[in-house]
């Protein structure tokens, strides 16, 4: 915004003109310094408005420092790197924590608001413009001599309050708001898990009597297998196209359309892979995270690697559907059936040997449709949360857009004319600001003490 858009009694101001800025204190990796021991803050502790001051790794300060990286009420936190840009206020009453390099600390001067320079911030990450201070291609950074060239529009010292305060105010509302879509989705995904519950336990559809389920197994109902992974140092064994090669990574899919990685009919030979036929049940048998245990389906021909079982079921025993909401919700179970250290994984055999309760084949397609049914009602539901999400995603844009033009409250000057009084618009309060700091700059410094280095020991 160029300085003729600005209201009447804006400016446009660096950050380094209406801040002291300063960088936290390099890690000493092998921790040759010595000095007082004190908890500093990295840049994950930095949330967007709020700082965590759980998990604080301490690191030596000497005296001479102490003030240096020291943290006082008010003061703007902005992270350099990992999400650069990304800021909050201090507001904790502790004294004893400093902060690293990978933290720039923007202290206010002239009694500006901090919270308008952070607000500043939050509109211009979310819109991307800036994007346009950082620098590094793939690891982006936020560096101390961008952040003092940083521009933001700069209203009177009364108006910035006022502005902050209903902004804050408004998005109280919007934070409130996705507060409650947040629930809706735990609330969903608790509803999926009773309906698969409820499916396999006959409750869903109490249709037959429980005499008419009958108690199975896996292996009793569906030719189960694996793959393996052809040798990645034979370039023979992949190529562009040929045979689909499917991963636990693809498990988290509802079903598997299209492969990452194709093997030669070389590595299907060589490695004995079975190409399964579409429609075969996929479980991860091992995996990071919450990998192991989830189920797909595929819906084209594949190979697999050692990390799946391959489930083909046997049509004139079960409905392939309804197996599949069985595994589904034998997610936690088969998770615990995982054995190992580092890396639990369920075996081929625990697989086959996982129990089943099979109602006759008229109830299975009965239980599948109402799943099914109940199921596209949550997807409906969690589409119509996703909507609202979006929306108050761009009315907090939209709020902070507004705050930045001016249009959120009565400027300054409209007040100041309608009450008959002066005010001191941006400007002079810029001049101001850029006098303290000349003089202040201009004032004799107290001598620095230049720490003793610690003799060499030759040995």
């Amino acid at each position: 915004m160029s300085e003729e858009e600005l209201p009447e009694g804006w400016a446009e101001a660096t950050l380094g003109e209406i801040a002291d800025i300063a960088l936290g204190k390099m890690l000493d990796r092998e921790k040759r310094i010595e000095g007082k021991p004190l908890p500093y803050l990295r840049n994950i502790n930095v949330r967007w408005g709020t700082v965590n001051l759980d998990n604080l790794l301490t690191m030596p300060f000497r005296d001479e420092e102490l003030s240096r990286f020291d943290l006082r009420l008010g003061d703007l936190l902005i992270c350099e790197g990992g999400e650069p840009g990304r800021a909050a206020i201090w507001s904790s009453p502790r004294t004893d924590i400093k902060f690293q390099k990978a933290i720039l600390r923007a202290r206010m001067l002239g009694g500006l608001e901090p919270r308008w320079a952070m607000y500043s911030l939050r509109r211009n990450a979310t819109d991307g413009t800036l994007e346009d201070y950082f620098t590094g291609s793939t690891i982006k950074h936020f560096p101390q001599v961008a952040v003092r060239r940083y521009s933001l529009p700069l209203p009177p010292l009364a108006e910035q309050r006022r502005i902050v305060e209903k902004v804050e105010a408004l998005l109280a509302q919007v934070n409130a708001t996705r507060a409650r879509l947040a629930k809706v989705a735990t609330i969903l995904k608790r509803f999926r898990q009773s309906i698969l519950s409820a499916a396999c336990s006959g409750r869903l559809t109490d249709i037959c009597e429980d005499d008419e389920w009958a108690s199975t197994d896996l292996q009793s109902i569906a030719m189960i297998g694996t793959g393996s992974t052809p040798l990645r140092s034979n370039k023979a064994f992949y190529a562009e196209e040929g045979t689909p090669w499917i991963t636990s990574a693809a498990t988290s899919l509802p079903i598997v359309t299209h492969a990452d990685e194709f093997v030669t009919e070389a590595a299907v030979s060589e490695h004995r892979l079975k190409k399964y036929p579409i429609g075969t049940l996929l479980v991860a048998m091992y995996g990071e995270g919450k990998t192991r245990g989830q189920v797909t389906e595929l819906g084209i021909e594949a190979a697999v690697n050692q990390a799946c079982s391959a489930i083909v079921v046997d049509g004139s025993k079960a409905l392939r559907s309804f197996v599949k909401l069985v595994l589904q919700a034998n997610y936690l179970s088969m998770r615990e059936l995982a054995e190992g250290g580092n890396q639990p994984n369920l075996s081929l055999g625990k697989m086959k040997e996982l129990p089943i309760s099979l109602p006759p084949l008229s109830e299975q397609h009965e239980i599948v449709r109402r799943v099914d049914a109940l199921f596209k009602l949550a997807d409906a539901i969690e589409a119509r949360v996703a909507a609202a999400t979006a929306r108050a995603d761009k009315i907090t844009q939209a709020i902070l857009a507004k705050a930045f033009r001016g249009e959120l409250v009565p400027t300054e000057a409209e007040l100041a004319r309608q009450e008959g009084r002066d005010y001191e618009p941006a400007s002079a309060l810029l001049a101001r600001i850029r006098a303290e700091r000349t003089a202040s700059e201009a004032a004799p410094k107290p001598a620095r003490r230049t720490p003793r280095r610690r003799a060499t020991v030759v040995r």
